[in-house]
């Protein structure tokens, strides 16, 4: 991925989440694919979260520091890093442990996360307990 399709996807997929919450004509349009960026990028993000590739956190990171407002950890926090960590925390923990202690936006985004029982090691639990308490 350049860095212009990267930061067209984290432009992209916040403009998702913008119009998702848009009036009902927004959220009408973009259920069916329209505007084609923002859809298209909200699907990308979601199949590396899937994925669980190793630049997904990087890519995380940089989609906090892209939010247009204040609230760019509490969404990705609760949101697709959730999600990556809930499916692939065991295998990432070193990479999200490496985030966490150089980007002060990305461990906020961390200790949103809600971790389900059972779906990482208590290990890697614990490790994520360490970096946001």
């Amino acid at each position: 991925m350049t860095s212009e399709d990267r930061a067209r996807l984290l432009e992209h997929w916040w403009e998702h989440g913008r119009l998702s919450q848009g009036n009902r004509e927004e959220r009408k349009a973009l259920a069916n694919g329209y505007p084609p960026g923002p859809a298209r990028a909200h699907d990308e993000l979601s199949e590396l979260v899937d994925e669980g590739a190793p630049k997904v956190v990087a890519l995380l990171a940089d989609l906090i520091d892209a939010c247009p407002t204040d609230s760019g950890p509490s969404i990705v926090g609760t949101g697709p890093l959730e999600d990556l960590v809930n499916q692939h925390g065991d295998a990432l923990i070193s990479e999200l442990e490496t985030l966490a202690r150089r980007r002060p936006s990305f461990r906020s985004a961390l200790s949103s996360v809600a971790i389900e029982q059972g779906s990482i090691t208590d290990s890697a639990a614990s490790r994520i307990d360490d970096l946001t308490s």
